[in-house]
């Protein structure tokens, strides 16, 4: 990638990876989002790097396994490993919390039905 199209898809999705994590001006609040949206914009970046770097492989001749690291106007290996074990880590966050959220669901939902049935036996 060069030249300002480049530069302004780059930002852009910087802007998107500020926006899912709150990062703001000192000015600013942030808007808070879903988890779905998290997961979701961490795809719509980690997709832009990846596709950013087998587009400058091509374009520079480069090997498919070779390391990009900046100069050749990617992002460095280093921050494209970093961006997949966050959306991996993300993920999986995301669905132990659907678990224990679901479990307290049904916990709760067990407790009423427990209380209700002991209120009903009572004397009236």
């Amino acid at each position: 990638m060069t030249g300002l199209s480049g530069t302004k898809d780059f930002l852009k999705h910087l802007g998107i990876l500020y926006d899912t994590f709150g990062i703001t001006c000192k000015a600013s609040t942030s808007q808070p989002i879903t988890p779905e949206q998290v997961i979701q914009n961490l795809n719509t970046v980690d997709e832009y790097i990846k596709a950013t770097v087998v587009n400058v492989k091509e374009t520079n001749n480069l090997k498919e396994d070779s390391t990009t690291n900046g100069p050749q106007g990617t992002v460095s290996q280093r921050t494209q490993t970093s961006m997949g074990l966050l959306l991996n880590g993300v993920k999986s966050l995301m669905s132990k919390v659907t678990i224990v959220f679901q479990s307290t669901t049904r916990t709760q939902a067990l407790n009423l039905s427990v209380i209700k049935g002991g209120l009903s036996s009572l004397p009236s």
